[in-house]
Order: C-alpha cells, then structure tokens, then sequence
C-alpha cells in the first residue's frame, strides 16, 4: 500500500542522505521539496523570483500529488519552519501537511556543530550561528510536533544515524 512519509529538518541535518540510504534498503521513492517545488516552476514557466513561500508550498502539495508513485513508499524531505533573513521563522501552514495526505512524519535532529560543519562544506564556507542553529532547530521540532498533534499524524523524532528505528518506524506505518 502507497504511503507518504515528510522526512523533516533543517539544513544540513541529513534528510536528503537519510532518504537516499533508506530507499536503498526498502522498495521506496524519495523526492526533495525543493526540487518539486522547483520542477514545476520550471514546467509552468512562471519567474520563481515572482513567488513567495505559500505559493511555493501551494505548489509542493500539487507536485506531490502529482508525483506520487502509488504502489511504493514515498519519502518527501523538506522543511516545517523556514529562516527569513537568518533571524526569525516562518512555520509552514498547517494545510500544507494536511493536503499531502501524510500518513507519518520523521522530525531529524542532530548536534548543531556538526550541522554547521556540514553546511560549512555543503556551501563553501558560509558561517551560520550556532545559536541561530539551535533555535532553528527547536522551532522545527516543536512546529512538527504541533503539525502531527493537530493532524493525528504518527512521528518519528531521531537522529540521522538511527537508521534501525526510522526503519522500523516507516515499517510500522506500513502494517497500520
């Protein structure tokens, strides 16, 4: 049975590695929100400098939708809250997660030095605070809790290395 977990998380905490090792383990499909998002800007044409993020998200939830391959478990990594302006958050509206019809949720967490030496590497140099890291990603955790509570979706909050509990997470998705 077709199933779609959101893997979420800030930059840089291994979504996107996690996704990749877990579909080579498992009959799975993994998409990156970003290059949804950016897919199908790019098929409609549209400047993506004349979008904001909810109508960036309005499109995620159509290509999702779209993309979806329903005789395999789909991972979707992306994001609950955004940075604006390396400051403040934005959480991403409820009906976003609500319309990707999401039967389970993994919140990925991890020490914010090694998040910041792996954007360190990811994009040449930039510096993030740890601070700012920090309270990213306690504003992540906590808007994903909020969205799973409200949706009665099942999550999973853990740690990029534990793979054997995401696994048995996701395999307990697909028993219910």
């Amino acid at each position: 049975m077709w199933q779609m977990i959101f893997v979420g998380g800030i930059h840089g905490v291994g979504k996107t590695y996690l996704c990749d090792l877990i579909c080579s383990k498992i009959e799975a499909v993994h998409f990156t929100a970003s290059n949804l998002i950016d897919n199908e800007i790019k098929k409609s044409g549209i400047g993506k400098r004349d979008l904001n993020y909810l109508d960036n998200q309005r499109i995620l939830v159509q290509a999702v939708k779209n993309r979806g391959v329903r005789e395999k478990q789909t991972l979707v990594d992306g994001h609950f809250c955004l940075s604006v302006s390396g400051k403040n958050f934005i959480d991403i509206p409820l009906a976003v997660f609500e319309d990707m019809n999401l039967k389970g949720v993994i919140v990925l967490k991890d020490d914010v030095t090694k998040i910041k030496k792996r954007l360190k590497d990811r994009k040449g140099g930039e510096n993030d605070d740890l601070k700012f890291l920090e309270n990213f990603q306690k504003r992540e955790v906590e808007w994903a809790q909020h969205v799973c509570e409200s949706l009665s979706i099942r999550i999973l909050i853990a740690t990029p290395n534990e793979e054997e509990l995401i696994l048995n997470f996701i395999a307990s998705i697909n028993i219910k």
